[in-house]
């Protein structure tokens, strides 16, 4: 009788231990070996873990392409699809799954890359975080295939909700026609920044609250941007409608400025 419950332990914890690694587990190990820039899956992978089917691909192909956020019970994958259009046409899916593998939330046409010579449609992330993620869209008209007589931003924020579902929260317009427009699309780094003077940092900084109609109280900032076409004081404060993105530059700029005083 001991024999036989020693013979049972065994096998019971054999069992266990086999357990011990999910197929997810072995799908999730793929992004963490030396590899190219992608990582091809199968077609059970694609169907499992982003609800993608190649067969209704009409010829494209897919692989994943990185884990974009990782919480203690959500993580966020990207997969990437080269579709069969005309031009230039590529789409990442972002699937919110939990820790098991099953599918929780999903992003469809998360980014793309949509072009031929006379027009583009471009959406990359520009922000991302456990709760949210900011993405921008960039339409583009061309005149003879590379000189732009149009172009079209739009921020999309998205919040990422406990149980793994995405919902939009905003979208929002960018004047491109603004010099440093680039301060409310995507986050700047501090090699952005170098050779600027103290006085371009600040203009730089400014042209943020000017965007969104800040009456300037300065006598120089209210001149400057007064001969700007696209700036129209509104607001004697603008605070709640910088993004998450313009909070973070205007902070990366101050501390500029500060090394320079």
């Amino acid at each position: 009788m001991r024999l036989l419950l020693t013979l049972f332990g065994i096998i019971n914890c054999l069992s266990v231990f086999g357990q011990g690694t999910s197929d997810f587990d072995t799908f999730l190990d793929k992004f963490n070996q030396p590899q190219q820039s992608l990582i091809q899956l199968s077609a059970d992978e694609l169907d499992r873990y982003f609800d993608v089917k190649l067969d209704s691909l009409t010829g494209g192909v897919a692989s994943a392409d990185r884990i974009l956020f990782k919480t203690d019970h959500l993580i966020g994958i990207v997969c990437v699809v080269d579709c069969s259009a005309g031009g230039m046409c590529q789409y990442r899916e972002l699937n919110v799954l939990d820790l098991k593998g099953h599918i929780r939330g999903r992003l469809s046409h998360f980014e793309y890359d949509f072009a031929d010579c006379g027009y583009s449609k471009r959406q990359k992330c520009s922000f991302q975080s456990d709760t949210l993620i900011v993405v921008l869209e960039r339409k583009e008209k061309y005149a003879n295939c590379d000189e732009v007589v149009n172009r079209e931003l739009l921020l999309k924020s998205y919040r990422i909700l406990p149980d793994g579902k995405i919902e939009e929260t905003e979208v929002r317009s960018v004047n491109s026609s603004r010099e440093y427009y680039v301060t409310s699309t995507e986050l700047l780094g501090k090699k952005d920044l170098v050779g600027k003077s103290k006085e371009e940092l600040a203009i730089i900084r400014n042209e943020i609250f000017a965007a969104h109609g800040y009456v300037f109280k300065s006598k120089k900032w209210k001149t400057y941007f007064d001969e700007k076409p696209w700036y129209e004081a509104k607001y004697v404060d603008v605070t709640s409608y910088l993004s998450v993105i313009e909070k973070k530059n205007i902070d990366l700029l101050l501390q500029c400025e500060d090394r320079l005083k």
